[in-house]
């Protein structure tokens, strides 16, 4: 299993590396050069009838089927 795979490491992360870098920085008060990349703000969801935005409550996974064990 190779690490860099997972989170911001991964090729097909939504976050920049240089976003990550920044974001470090920023938390640990470290001072360095402007970053050349804005972060993206995320558009809200609404809803498609009355335009109000769309609030994430909870997801419903699928049930696990249990294996059967040996009838005998």
């Amino acid at each position: 299993m190779k690490v860099r795979y997972y989170g911001f490491m991964s090729p097909n992360a939504a976050v920049s590396l240089e976003e990550v870098k920044a974001k470090i920085a920023l938390a640990y008060g470290i001072k360095t050069p402007e970053c050349k990349t804005e972060c993206k703000v995320k558009a809200v969801l609404t809803c498609r009838d009355c335009g109000s935005p769309v609030r994430y409550l909870f997801a419903t996974l699928p049930e696990q089927r249990q294996a059967r064990g040996s009838s005998g």
